[in-house]
């Protein structure tokens, strides 16, 4: 790979990096439930990943929410929103490479990931709250975030493409 494309590469990431933590701390609602919020960060990861691929979806989805959670108070669920964002955009950046635009495993994949989120906060609540009723508690929220992330997503991802962001990202790796 030459310096060019590294340095797109690497600017395209933190670029990703700072729109999650920006669509994560942008409209925050609190969940008294659980403790977290409610936020637009999951859309923005699964837009890193459909674009840019797993790595990308990885760090965007990790450190950009983690950063968030730094940075907004609430940094006590940092290393457990790296893990599970992380994880979120690595999985649907990984369906994602084999396939180009929205397809049906486009959209498996981000239900998976947002089910990972669920389950992934689900524990961590439990976690903090050394109860299986907080956990519970938090998953109709969780679930809410994941829908809203999801639609935002399908309709971000199709304006983009339809716009030929797609084409000129390609051309650019």
């Amino acid at each position: 790979m030459n310096s060019k494309k590294s340095t797109k590469k690497l600017v395209y990431t933190a670029l990703m990096i700072a729109l999650v933590t920006i669509g994560t701390m942008f409209i925050r609602v609190p969940s008294p439930r659980s403790g977290g919020y409610l936020n637009l960060g999951d859309a923005f990861i699964h837009l890193s990943s459909f674009f840019f691929g797993p790595y990308v979806g990885i760090l965007a989805g990790g450190l950009g929410s983690a950063l968030a959670d730094i940075i907004g108070g609430y940094s006590h669920y940092a290393i457990f929103t790296l893990i599970i964002k992380g994880c979120m955009g690595f999985f649907v950046g990984y369906a994602q490479k084999k396939a180009k635009g929205i397809h049906k495993s486009t959209i498996i994949a981000v239900i998976i990931a947002e089910l990972i989120m669920v389950f992934g906060y689900y524990l961590t609540n439990m976690f903090f709250a050394k109860t299986i009723f907080v956990g519970i508690a938090s998953i109709p929220t969780d679930l809410i975030q994941g829908a809203f992330g999801m639609i935002l997503f399908l309709i971000m991802a199709k304006s983009l493409s339809m716009a030929g962001i797609d084409k000129i990202i390609e051309k650019e790796k």
